[in-house]
């Protein structure tokens, strides 16, 4: 069970997440490098996967050799990276850090998560990193962007006593660093 003094803030950027010309091409970018990392799999390995999540379940040695793939190509070795450190490396760490109630570890792979998705996907702006470190700064146990990225909210756990005064602190902090 999630832990009763602890709560969710969200802070919606204000920045309409733009998904048409250019920025549409570079949304889709992140599904069509992993389309061609599972079209390489499956051509290198004879096998009709869906996903690279697939490859991961059906084959235990799949992310060696994945890795070792895609090594040729940068893009695509950055995107398998991305994925594989955040579903097989993070997302079981966080879990296990949130239910013995280790916050400060969940707040640092929350951050690793963050930085996967700024560097590994691109995906982030100016806005959405400012209220992440901020929230960081301000206390928050954890904080992070969520939704298709280039725009949107970011969520922070933080203890309940304080989620009033902090999301107040959050959101002033936010709007001297982007008036607009």
């Amino acid at each position: 069970a999630f832990p009763e003094d602890l709560r969710f803030v969200v802070v919606m950027s204000g920045v309409l997440a733009e998904k048409t010309g250019p920025a549409l091409a570079q949304y889709n970018r992140s599904s069509e490098l992993a389309r061609a990392i599972v079209a390489a799999w499956n051509q290198s390995t004879g096998r009709s996967d869906a996903n690279v999540g697939e490859a991961l379940r059906r084959d235990a040695d799949a992310r060696a050799d994945l890795t070792a793939l895609v090594a040729g190509d940068p893009e695509l070795a950055r995107r398998l990276d991305q994925f594989l450190v955040e579903s097989q490396d993070i997302i079981p760490a966080a879990a296990d850090a949130l239910a013995s109630g280790d916050l400060a570890r969940f707040g640092e792979l929350v951050d690793a998560s963050q930085r996967g998705a700024d560097e590994g996907l691109g995906n982030q702006i100016d806005e959405t990193r400012h209220l992440t470190a901020a929230a960081r700064r301000l206390g928050g146990h954890a904080a992070s962007a969520f939704g298709a990225g280039y725009g949107g909210s970011v969520w922070a756990l933080v203890d309940q006593a304080e989620a009033d005064a902090f999301a107040e602190a959050w959101l002033a902090d936010y709007l001297a660093a982007f008036p607009d």
